[in-house]
């Protein structure tokens, strides 16, 4: 004979804010295309690396995790922002009217750098919404001469040392 002992079952949309919480659903995306960019002005990864999610309340909290496998640039500073449906910048920082403002940046000469982003926002609505990540280089020569150009997923542009990326998204009641 079975038997199903639970101490309380939370509704779908999760519980109220202050009552403990939970992960009401996940969504996740892999991304393992080389991609690579000399430009110094924010441009989206690849539209095949976004994430949607419809929130069941708006008074939940998403958190967006992005996980780039492999960061690697030739002499300049990689800046990267999460933005919600391509124009909503998640978790700005303070004085974001430079350019070179982000929420991770990766100096990243010569090496390969795995790269982890978190940022979270309240729902505020249950509209449909996908999160993506945007890159930009400081500098589109790097010093000594030649051209800056940084990659995901790839040491440099020789196709070696292949990597996934991930972006993560979790819908969490009961956060304050």
């Amino acid at each position: 004979m079975s038997q199903l002992k639970v101490d309380s079952i939370i509704p779908r949309t999760g519980v109220a804010t202050g009552q403990g919480g939970g992960v009401v659903q996940v969504i996740t995306k892999s991304f393992n295309t080389l991609v690579s960019t000399t430009l110094t002005s924010y441009a989206e990864v690849s539209s095949s690396f976004r994430a949607t999610i419809v929130p069941k309340n708006a008074n939940n909290k998403i958190i967006i995790i992005v996980n780039f496998g492999n960061v690697s640039s030739l002499g300049n500073t990689t800046s990267f922002r999460i933005y919600k449906n391509g124009t909503t910048f998640v978790n700005e920082p303070n004085l974001t009217t430079d350019n070179k403002n982000g929420n991770a940046a990766v100096y990243a000469t010569e090496y390969m750098n795995p790269t982890t982003i978190i940022v979270s926002e309240k729902a505020g609505n249950t509209d449909s919404r996908y999160y993506s990540p945007f890159y930009r280089i400081n500098s589109d020569t790097i010093s000594g001469g030649g051209s800056g150009i940084t990659t995901i997923n790839t040491y440099r542009l020789n196709n070696e040392w292949r990597t996934t990326s991930h972006i993560t998204l979790f819908e969490v009641s009961g956060e304050e």
